[in-house]
């Protein structure tokens, strides 16, 4: 996986719905994050699979790990979806679903 990437620009997807189930009103959103990697040398992918830290990861590596992160040469998009979820905009859906309900929300 860090070879294909190596060099390369990915899209991270992530998605997420809201439904409430009273009205069964419901919201599907998605974001998109584009990753460009430097040229990686074997020795660095071997040195960071060594390490375990991508194992754990869906894309074979944590861009807020300390080495994951030097692979990384530029980010379009949302940081917070790469690590694993979109927080912004989940909290500004969440806010605009709760105003349309007419929950109470802060």
């Amino acid at each position: 996986m860090l070879r294909s990437l190596s060099g390369h620009q990915h899209a991270v997807f992530t998605g997420f719905a809201l439904v409430d189930a009273a009205t069964r009103r419901y919201v599907v959103e998605s974001e998109m994050t584009l990753v460009r990697f430097r040229p990686i040398a074997e020795r660095e992918i071997e040195e960071y699979v060594a390490s375990g830290s991508p194992m754990d990861k869906a894309g074979a590596y944590g861009i807020q790990d300390d080495y994951g992160a030097l692979f990384v040469e530029r980010v379009e998009g949302c940081f917070y979806n790469v690590v694993g979820f979109p927080l912004t905009r989940f909290y500004l859906t969440l806010q605009q679903f709760l105003k349309k309900t007419n929950h109470n929300h802060r």
